[in-house]
């Protein structure tokens, strides 16, 4: 049986590679007057803390029955959580192999993947339901191994999926940008705590984020409109595209936004190299540039076999200063 990896909420360690906007809600349950820790620790396992708690409340205040019809107790619905654990460790093992047959005519697609995997981060979580089965002319409420089986597949599921979100954040970073759940928490957070000196870190990065969304959303119209066109060069998403070479070479300063903004449009929609070529700010930086562009073809591209000319020609082609035929060496490592 394989072993399960814990998220670690005690250490800001564990988070170190994640986008903020990702950690929030990895960290944290959808209602912003809580804020608890997202997991709680359950026999060897975990369950989501709020969907925890709620089944505690609920068994508190109801009756309920065992499957051989005795009044459950916490004691004696133990078996249930031994079978919980085993279907979390069940879903917890095999996401893989459902992510793989659910992207099977599409391995090679990586955005379809993320957005598989996506999905099982936004299944609500129930801890467990229960049965009404009529005995005797009443009605009552049946705890099943089954079920609680069935519960532990779906949180285990969920719980892996995190875990290839936190590892491959660039492939989920616009999926969580542009979730209109997400956003909604992170201003809720902020309206709500905008007073709580506490939580004055939190907030302040979270009103940064919403900018970040809102100039990338509404206020740059022509990244607008070239966020909508076709990836003509490659699969990718021109979102993806975008974020890529902003964060590598805008937010450097190696180029300006607009500039960023023909290079897409040349490069990956009309795919024709312009009479005048493109500038960078590359004083002294000219490996670091290489990286950027080597980077999307390793990272975001999985490094397509036999395309190595072609990835490079994006930065020898149409920038100043740089041949494809000297990029080319570091391209085929």
């Amino acid at each position: 049986m394989k072993k399960i990896k814990l998220i670690d909420f005690r250490t800001n360690s564990f988070f170190s590679k994640t986008p903020f906007e990702i950690e929030f809600i990895c960290q944290h349950s959808l209602n912003p007057k809580e804020l608890d820790l997202r997991y709680t620790g359950f026999h060897n396992v975990v369950v989501e803390t709020q969907a925890f708690y709620r089944f505690q409340q609920f068994f508190r205040k109801n009756k309920f029955y065992t499957e051989s019809f005795k009044i459950a107790t916490w004691e004696n619905i133990e078996p249930c959580f031994q079978t919980y654990e085993e279907g979390f460790i069940k879903g917890y093992n095999e996401l893989t192999e459902t992510i793989k047959e659910n992207t099977a005519l599409f391995s090679n697609d990586f955005q379809n993947t993320a957005k598989q995997v996506f999905q099982f981060i936004l299944r609500p979580s129930t801890f467990v339901s229960f049965s009404n089965i009529v005995r005797k002319g009443k009605s009552i409420q049946v705890l099943k191994k089954e079920q609680f089986f069935n519960s532990g597949i779906k949180e285990g599921e969920k719980y892996r999926a995190w875990f290839y979100i936190m590892e491959n954040p660039d492939y989920f970073i616009n999926l969580f940008r542009n979730h209109k759940p997400f956003i909604d928490f992170y201003r809720k957070v902020i309206d709500i705590y905008k007073d709580e000196s506490y939580m004055s870190g939190v907030v302040e990065r979270l009103q940064e984020i919403l900018k970040e969304i809102d100039v990338t959303d509404e206020g740059n119209i022509m990244t607008l409109n070239i966020l909508k066109e076709k990836n003509n060069f490659d699969s990718i998403e021109i979102r993806l595209v975008y974020n890529h070479f902003k964060e590598g070479l805008v937010k450097k300063n190696y180029l300006s936004e607009g500039e960023l903004i023909k290079f897409i449009n040349a490069a990956f929609i009309k795919k024709k190299i312009p009479k005048n070529l493109f500038s960078l700010h590359d004083v002294n930086a000219k490996r670091k540039i290489s990286r950027v562009f080597f980077n999307y073809y390793k990272d975001l591209a999985g490094k397509p076999h036999g395309k190595q000319n072609k990835y490079a020609a994006l930065l020898g082609d149409y920038f100043h200063g740089y041949k494809t035929n000297t990029l080319i060496t570091n391209f085929s490592k």
